[in-house]
């Protein structure tokens, strides 16, 4: 009956037509799976594919993600990461390389957990390079015991070296959940603001995230 529930949940959000959700602004879909392999104790490797949508539907990007996870002690990681992504542009799909590192600090406490990660990006398209720098802070709170629910929040910077100013801000909100003994999912609400020259534009997103642990 739990499953069937979480089913039907993920159906809904999936199906549901974004100019639907968001008549009066602009929204997007995204959806990513996760497939993770622990090496060892410490290293844990991740293969995450991403898509996301406009609000017509269309595929506007797509990326495919590697992750190298090192966790030094129980409150600290170190993440290298590479990124390969196509965007698509009035002339053709733009292609981007994006190294990218994250250092990541975990603190664990009665009610939740917190948690804050600094990423470092190497941006290369069109012969030309660039840094970025993001931070996210998030705040996983206490299972639920109604289908095992973790809700969380998030808020996340951009900082651009580029033109040396923070240009784009995320805030999140969902719930984490288990969908089997290896599967589980994120379903989330994102208000992404972007910088355009002298005004904020805000951006609706609904995000699936799937996840699979191999071993």
């Amino acid at each position: 009956m739990k499953k069937s529930a979480l089913l039907t949940l993920i159906t809904i959000i999936i199906s549901v037509p974004l100019p639907l959700l968001f008549a009066d602004s602009e929204g997007e879909y995204w959806n990513s799976y996760k497939a993770s392999l622990n090496l060892n104790d410490h290293l844990t490797a991740l293969v995450v594919p991403e898509f996301r949508f406009n609000n017509c539907l269309e595929n506007y990007y797509t990326h495919i993600e590697i992750h190298i996870d090192w966790k030094i002690k129980k409150w600290i990681s170190l993440c290298t990461n590479y990124r390969h992504i196509f965007t698509k542009k009035d002339n053709g799909w733009e292609l981007e390389y994006r190294p990218n590192m994250d250092l990541v600090f975990i603190q664990s406490l009665e009610n939740f957990n917190l948690s804050n990660r600094s990423r470092i990006e190497l941006r290369i398209k069109n012969k030309d390079a660039s840094f970025r720098y993001r931070n996210k802070t998030s705040c996983k709170l206490s299972k639920i015991t109604l289908l095992h629910i973790h809700p969380y929040i998030a808020e996340e910077f951009f900082y651009d070296f580029q033109v040396n100013k923070i240009n784009k801000n995320r805030i999140y909100a969902g719930i984490e959940f288990p969908l089997g003994h290896k599967f589980g999912a994120i379903a989330s609400y994102i208000l992404e603001s972007n910088k355009r020259e002298i005004n904020w534009q805000d951006t609706n997103i609904v995000k699936l995230d799937l996840k699979y642990n191999i071993n």
